[in-house]
């Protein structure tokens, strides 16, 4: 026996002779003679598809939390896109809902005036007759046009949750008179005088004590003077003047 290569093969006849003896033996005790840097190095080697695996789940672990916030992220973007289509939507509603309930307004005022039209459209031959009895209490004073004029007044401003009241509508005749002044010389050119204003003084006392007149505006009354040409185009020949008074219609007896 060659003592160099029993030294070098001693482990391998000892794993052989263990391997013979487990055989025989009942209760067989093995002993680990393998040196302690191979011993560590086998352990090592039987360790490392799990050290392997820990590495590969932990270079994965950010990938994994990486999708799971990618995910959040779309989840979160698509509820932000269906929240801001559902705010467009009822954006939509309520300007349909304020546009209908501002035409729904417009409609009611028209209603009013309509019904209020139909229910005091008696009140015109009492108003005229009125009018004509008190005019013609006048001395060479007459009504040359009439003219009706309804004016819608801003409504006050509508309660939550309230539909919006009804504007007002205003009445107002705008009559013209004409006056003759007998007491004025006919070849006198400026005729503004106190006769002038003593006509227009009585017309406004005989039509604002009329159940049917609210008020008279100053501001409203306007006096025209009117000439016109003569034959040869030179003479100018003097008319009478025409007032033109605005009747404000008391609102229970609207026309």
């Amino acid at each position: 026996i060659n003592p160099e290569q029993l030294e070098r093969a001693k482990y391998q006849i000892t794993e052989v002779i263990g391997e013979a003896a487990r055989l025989t033996l009942p209760q067989p005790i093995g002993v680990n003679l393998i040196p302690r840097d191979i011993a560590s190095q086998q352990a090592f080697d039987a360790r490392k598809p799990r050290l392997l695996a820990a590495a590969v789940l932990a270079a994965v672990a950010p990938f994994c939390v990486w999708l799971a916030f990618a995910s959040a992220e779309g989840w979160n973007h698509d509820q932000s896109e269906i929240i801001r289509l559902k705010q467009m939507e009822l954006s939509g509603r309520r300007a349909a809902i304020e546009e209908s309930r501002k035409k729904a307004a417009d409609l009611a005022a028209k209603t009013k005036e309509i019904e209020q039209i139909v229910l005091n459209r008696s009140n015109w031959p009492a108003f005229l007759g009125d009018l004509q009895s008190r005019v013609g209490t006048l001395k060479n004073t007459w009504i040359e046009e009439m003219h009706v004029k309804y004016e819608t007044l801003p409504a006050a401003p509508a309660v939550d949750g309230q539909p919006a009241p009804a504007p007002v509508v205003v009445t107002k005749v705008v009559i013209s008179v004409r006056f003759l002044f007998a007491e004025v010389p006919f070849d006198v050119k400026q005729y503004r005088s106190q006769a002038e204003k003593a006509h227009i003084g009585r017309l406004l006392a005989v039509v604002r004590t009329s159940p049917y007149v609210s008020s008279v505006p100053e501001n409203e009354i306007i006096v025209t003077d009117q000439t016109m040409k003569a034959a040869d185009n030179k003479t100018e020949i003097r008319m009478t003047p025409k007032a033109t008074l605005t009747l404000v219609i008391q609102k229970d007896k609207a026309l």
